[in-house]
Parts: C-alpha cells; structure tokens; sequence
C-alpha cells in the first residue's frame, strides 16, 4: 500500500463529501473584515463552535451539519477559518501524499491562524443568546498517522 493510499484510508475511508449547494437555514454574516462565518440556531442558551472538514465553509455538508446541530436547540458558529482557501474536492486524494496536506495545514490551520476567529466566534455566540456552557465540536484536517 501506498504512503498515500494510507493517507486516505486513515484520513477519510468514506469517500468525498457531497459536492451539493446546500445553502442551509440559517445566515451568513462577517466575523471580522477578513472572515465570513454561518450562524444557525442563533438565540439558543447552549452554543457550539463548529469547526468544518478540511474542504471547508462552502460544501453543503458542514452548513448541514451545523443545522442539525440547530434543530437540537444548538446555537451554532462556524467561522471560515481557511479563509477561502479549503482543500479542493479535485485534490482528493491528495496528489502529493500527506506532506502536500501538512504544508496547506502549516499555511491555514495552525493556531495562530484560527485562534482569533475562534475567539471572535465564541464572542457571537455570547452576543447571541448562548448563556450557558460553550462547546466546540468538528471534523478532520488530516494530519493523522
């Protein structure tokens, strides 16, 4: 087996996610200049910061997703935290192998990166009706082994 081959096996074993236009409930709104975020249950006591998969804030299944985290009374921020920069659907498996997805993390998914948006989403969430505990819940971007 391949490096990447196992790659992809540890890193996603069902496949690619659908590429619908889900374009989901609730409403997407500006975080910061920079940063676009989607909002959905907003006014709930018990909010989540969500946190997509690698091919990020545009594919149908994360705003989904945070839906359904809604529906069960969930107010839900989900920042766009690559910025536009997702891993592409076209690039999967990577061509490259895991070193390709490590370089893209280092550039867009390192703490330095994310945290002021995560800081800047769990503040919406405050000013939003989310009274109670906060929780962050979300899905892969790579870098198993």
């Amino acid at each position: 087996m391949s490096s990447q081959d196992s790659t992809t096996k540890v890193c996603c074993t069902t496949g690619k996610p659908l590429s619908d236009h889900y374009a989901g409930k609730g409403e997407v709104f500006s975080l910061s200049p920079d940063t676009k975020a989607y909002q959905a249950g907003k006014g709930n006591s018990k909010g989540i910061l969500f946190c997509f998969d690698i091919f990020g804030f545009d594919v149908g299944n994360a705003r989904r997703f945070a839906d359904r985290l809604a529906e069960h009374n969930f107010n839900v921020v989900m920042p766009d935290f690559f910025k536009g920069e997702a891993w592409s659907l076209s690039n999967f498996p990577p061509k490259g192998g895991m070193s390709v997805i490590l370089d893209w993390i280092s550039r867009c998914g390192t703490d330095s990166v994310i945290r002021p948006n995560v800081d800047l989403g769990m503040a919406r969430l405050r000013s939003t009706g989310a009274t109670g505990k906060l929780g962050a819940t979300g899905f892969c971007w790579g870098g198993a082994k």
